[in-house]
Parts: C-alpha cells; sequence; structure tokens
C-alpha cells in the first residue's frame, strides 16, 4: 500500500531514506530549506552535495515549504540536526492528525535540558501526545551504503503496537529490514551517546594504543551508554540490540563515521573548528559529548569514557593522558 512519507531534511541520511522508501513504492517528499537548492535538485533529479552519482527516484519531490509538505503525510520523519527539532515538533505536534507519526531520525539529545528528546516532548507538548505520535528510526545505518541498496537493519521504537506495525509494514525491505521495539527512551540514548565512544575510539587508533583497546573501549564505552539508558528507565536487552551495540560498533570501527573522524582529526591535532569546517556535515557526537557528560552527572553515573572525551574536546586535556586515564579507570 502507498504511504504519503515527508523527510524534513535533505541531507546525506534524509536523501538515503527517501531514495529507499520511494523504490518500496511510496510517495515522498523531500524537505532542503533553501528554496533555490531544493528546486535544482528536483529538476536535475540530483543532490549533488551528497549523492552526485545518483539519480533521485521519480516519487521523490523536493521541496521548499515544509509546512505544506507536513498536511498530508502520514509518516514525518525528522532527519535534522538535533539543535533544531524543537522548533519543528512544536509545530508539528500542534498541528498533527490523529493518523500522523512522526519519526526521529537524527541522533542527538536535547542539548539545553540534558535528556532525550521524548523526555523534551513529554515536558514540553504532552506524555498522551508522546505516546501516541512520536517514534525513533535509529540504527547501524550509513547513508550511502542505504543509498547504494545495500543491505541495512534498522530499529523502529515506538509505544502504539498497532502503528508500529503498519510503519513497519510500509519501511521494511529486504534491503532495509525494520525490527520493532517500544524502549523509545533506551533506543534514543543508544544512537546518541555511541556518537562520543566514536570519537575516543577513533582518537584512540590515530594514537596508536591499538586493537586491544578499541575493543576495550567499544565494550566498556558500551557499558556507560546502557547504565545510563537503565536510569533513564530504559530496557538493558536494548543496548545490545541493533540500536546499541550494532550502532555502536558500526560507528566506532567504520570510517564513513563522522564522529570517528571527528576522533581521528582531533588526534592528529587539528581544533574542532578545522575538523567541523572539513567535514561539512554536522557531526552530533560533538554537542552530545558535553550533554551526556552532564546528564551522567545527574544521574550520579560513573562514566569514564564519557568524562574523559568532554575533558578532552571542551577543557584542553591531551587526548594521549585522556585515553590512559580511561584506562586506568577501567573496571
Amino acid at each position: 500500500m502507498r504511504t504519503n512519507i515527508t523527510i524534513l531534511g535533505a541531507g546525506s541520511w534524509g536523501t538515503a531514506m527517501a531514495q529507499c522508501f520511494a523504490q518500496n513504492g511510496h510517495g515522498i517528499k523531500l524537505w532542503h530549506r533553501n528554496h533555490k537548492v531544493a528546486h535544482k535538485i528536483q529538476t536535475t533529479r540530483i543532490n549533488h552535495k551528497y549523492f552526485p552519482q545518483h539519480r533521485l527516484h521519480d516519487n521523490i519531490e523536493v521541496v521548499s515549504d515544509w509546512h505544506q509538505s507536513i498536511e498530508h503525510a502520514q509518516i514525518i520523519i525528522l532527519a535534522i540536526p538535533t539543535s533544531n527539532l524543537s522548533y519543528f515538533l512544536r509545530y508539528i505536534f500542534s498541528n498533527i492528525h490523529d493518523d500522523q507519526v512522526v519519526l526521529n531520525a537524527s541522533k542527538g539529545l536535547d542539548h539545553q535540558q540534558q535528556r532525550t528528546i521524548s523526555q523534551w516532548i513529554e515536558n514540553q507538548i504532552s506524555t498522551v501526545v508522546m505516546q501516541k505520535h512520536y517514534g525513533v528510526l535509529s540504527g547501524p545505518s550509513f547513508a550511502s551504503e542505504v543509498m547504494e541498496q545495500k543491505p541495512t537493519g534498522i530499529m523502529l521504537a515506538l509505544h502504539d503496537a498497532q502503528k508500529r506495525a503498519s510503519i513497519k509494514a510500509a519501511l521494511h525491505s529486504s534491503r532495509f529490514q525494520v525490527f520493532e521495539t517500544s524502549d523509545i527512551k533506551g533506543v534514543e540514548i543508544a544512537g546518541a551517546l555511541k556518537n562520543t565512544i566514536a570519537i575516543t575510539v577513533g582518537a584512540s587508533d590515530v594514537l596508536a594504543f591499538g586493537l586491544n583497546t578499541r575493543a576495550a573501549l567499544l565494550t566498556k564505552g558500551q557499558e556507560e551508554i546502557s547504565k545510563i539508558g537503565m536510569a533513564l528507565g530504559a530496557r538493558p536487552e536494548t543496548f545490545w540490540g541493533l540500536a546499541g551495540m550494532g550502532d555502536l560498533i558500526l560507528t566506532c570501527t567504520g570510517d564513513l563515521s563522522r564522529n570517528r573522524r571527528v576522533g581521528k582529526k582531533l588526534a592528529e591535532g587539528k581544533t574542532i573548528r578545522q575538523i567541523l569546517k572539513e567535514l561539512g556535515q554536522i557531526a552530533e557526537g560533538v554537542r552530545t559529548t558535553k550533554t551526556a557528560f552532564y546528564l551522567s552527572q545527574e544521574l550520579n553515573v560513573q562514566t569514564p569514557i564519557l568524562r574523559e572525551t568532554y575533558y578532552a574536546i571542551f577543557k584542553g586535556k591531551p587526548l594521549q593522558q585522556a585515553v590512559e586515564t580511561i584506562l586506568l579507570e577501567m573496571k
């Protein structure tokens, strides 16, 4: 059955999802904030910045008016920086229809209040709206591989079981396999905090700490993420599934990972400002590191990796010393 899907954000991830779901036969509206760029992509059928070798599917309409684009959408997917989410969510949830669902595909936290996006919705909108209309799409998924139709597994987190099953049926395919859970907070925490661990692992690799250290950082990093998640009420099994360990492994070891590249470049002596300029894309892990550090303090959870990564990025602590401290404090 054809589903109307609006994707807000025409970056690499938003474009890759648009292509994937259009190939499933769905009608896609892909929003770009710049009218001229949106018009160019729509007319040339190519997103030159991210996928110059790929022609967009005919089922994709690239638009620049996001208010209009969501009116008749059954599924609204957010693929924009988490720092911008509150602006969109306030409007969407103030005008949402009963059959609409909003899926957050951005892996980050509410940086102002040090909490998950679902917690922000509960606090600023309502718990009923969050449970009925909000979900998360997250997992080990490099955009370029999704665009190339390489097999990908991803988690769909949504409270409403009936809507969850319906959305899974719409998005699932042999090349984009969707798995279900109701643990929204767990998927949010796992998707956000693995980016900080990836920064540390990237730095450790460049500093030649070795593969043994990489394995230790991955394992202990997973423990830290799980501790924070469970302190917020998430289920432990979430952190050993696709949204947890799966995404952590991919982000920490795959060189397509922006956050891993941030860590590598930091270890090479570059500043955060230089690195982000070179990347030309958002690396959510940088801001998440600060938020996760404050969140762990608030929850009274011991997280040496998150803490030392915060000190290295924001307090100028030498990365070599930060990694050494992490290894000394492992228990």
